[in-house]
C-alpha cells in the first residue's frame, strides 16, 4: 500500500512540473465532467488566450424548493486566461427556467481548474453551488458533493 502511495505521489509532482500545451485560437473541446450524473461541459479557445466555458452542474440541493439539480451546457459569463496550457480561477453564470419551473432562476458559481494536454484535449476540475430564486425569493441552495473531474477532447482529438 505505501508503495502505491508513493508511486501515484510521484507521478502526481512530475505531471505537475509538466507544462502543458497552450491551445490555438479557434480550438473547442467538450466531454463530460464525472459527478454523480454526468453533465457536459465544453471550453471555447478565444482571441487571447481567452477561454469561454459552458460548464455541467449536478448538486444537492437544501430548501425545500428541490433535493437535487443537475444540468448542462450552462454558458458562464467569465472568460479564463490559459497560460502555458494552464487555466483555473471562478465563473459564474445565470439560467432561467431551472427545476423544470419557467419562474426559476439559478445563480451558479463554479470553481475550475484545468490543463490542456494536447491541441484539442485538456482535463479540468469542476466544483460548483447554485441559489435558486424565484422573485427575489430563495427557493434552495446547491453544491456539488465534491469536485468532479472532466475529460475533454475537440471533435478530430
Amino acid at each position: 500500500m505505501l508503495r502505491c502511495v508513493t508511486v501515484l505521489a510521484a507521478a502526481a509532482a512530475f505531471l505537475a512540473l509538466v507544462p502543458g500545451v497552450q491551445p490555438l485560437a479557434g480550438e473547442s473541446v467538450s466531454g463530460s465532467i464525472a459527478f454523480p450524473r454526468p453533465q457536459k461541459m465544453s471550453i471555447d479557445v478565444g482571441a487571447q488566450d481567452r477561454l469561454t466555458l459552458r460548464l455541467g452542474f449536478d448538486g444537492r440541493c437544501k430548501g425545500g424548493g428541490i433535493g437535487e439539480l443537475w444540468m448542462s451546457f450552462v454558458p458562464a459569463r467569465q472568460t479564463l486566461k490559459v497560460r502555458d496550457g494552464a487555466f483555473s480561477g471562478r465563473v459564474t453564470a445565470t439560467s432561467r427556467g431551472v427545476g423544470g419551473h419557467s419562474a426559476w432562476t439559478g445563480h451558479f458559481t463554479w470553481k475550475v481548474s484545468g490543463r490542456f494536454t494536447a491541441h484539442e484535449v485538456a482535463s479540468a476540475t469542476v466544483s460548483g453551488s447554485v441559489i435558486v430564486r424565484s422573485g427575489g425569493r430563495t427557493i434552495s441552495r446547491c453544491d456539488t458533493a465534491r469536485p468532479a473531474k472532466a475529460r475533454l477532447r475537440g471533435s478530430s482529438g
